[in-house]
């Protein structure tokens, strides 16, 4: 496939770090997470994936290479390495002394084969949160720049389902490590190791600390980074349980069980 044998880049500068999820799934909170390490900086959501991909579309069509892409042509490798130079010259700016810059757009589920094919060494991490609590939380959110299909509930659940079809693709192409936000917050000690690990970084206690994190915040999760890791989170779709009937069926989830009466 295109993701293996083909010949390495020089070092970059910088290396990103591509937090994957959609949007809700705790992808703020892992940024936090990952800016609290020495040698991480946050992106936050950097556009330059998109900029980068598109620029790299339109020499590809005038350059006449053939599909699929194959990275041990030399012109294609050149255009994935000029890429490349684009992305990391632009992921400069986030990184201050740190080895690596942390991109958590949501769109770069859709482009993340182009990404890994320009930072084959860069770790790429999927958040996934509980398919209700996720869907509630993105419909009861103010996410003025979202899909227009994050007003309903029905296309919410579609919009999930493909986002993790989209997600079992890449994963079946290369490694693409998994991280459970309700283990995230049930036992962050573990799960902060495991992420570590993921990414290729030694452990560091400040990273139980996110909350302490200077950098702003600019996402619809503002309030919830500021406060130490809480579940408070985790169940709160389930009051509104009568209501979600609907969700609960475009998901292909069973029904809920109705509440014992005396």
């Amino acid at each position: 496939t295109a993701f293996a044998g083909a010949p390495p880049f020089p070092d970059a500068d910088v290396v990103p770090i591509f937090i994957l999820g959609m949007p809700r799934s705790g992808t703020t909170l892992v940024e936090r997470i990952l800016a609290r390490h020495p040698r991480v900086a946050p992106g936050g959501e950097m556009t330059v994936g998109q900029a980068a991909h598109a620029e790299y579309l339109r020499a590809r069509a005038r350059s006449g290479l053939p599909w699929p892409v194959d990275p041990a042509l030399p012109e294609e490798r050149r255009l994935l390495a000029d890429a490349r130079e684009r992305y990391a010259e632009q992921a400069l700016r986030h990184a201050g002394d740190a080895r690596h810059v942390t991109d958590k757009h949501p769109a770069n589920a859709l482009i993340a084969g182009f990404l890994r094919l320009i930072f084959p060494e860069a770790p790429m991490v999927h958040v996934v949160r509980e398919p209700m609590a996720a869907c509630w939380s993105i419909f009861t959110a103010f996410l003025p720049a979202a899909s227009a299909c994050f007003t309903s509930l029905e296309d919410i659940a579609r919009y999930r389902a493909a986002h993790f079809d989209l997600v079992r693709l890449w994963s079946s192409r290369f490694d693409l490590a998994e991280l459970s936000y309700e283990a995230l917050v049930t036992d962050p000690a573990a799960s902060i190791r495991s992420l570590l690990a993921a990414c290729r970084l030694p452990w560091s206690q400040a990273c139980l600390r996110p909350e302490e994190a200077a950098e702003p915040v600019t996402t619809a999760s503002v309030d919830q980074v500021r406060s130490p890791i809480h579940r408070d989170s985790v169940d709160r779709h389930a009051r509104y349980a009568p209501y979600l009937g609907t969700l609960r069926l475009a998901l292909g989830l069973p029904a809920a069980e109705a509440p014992a009466t005396k």
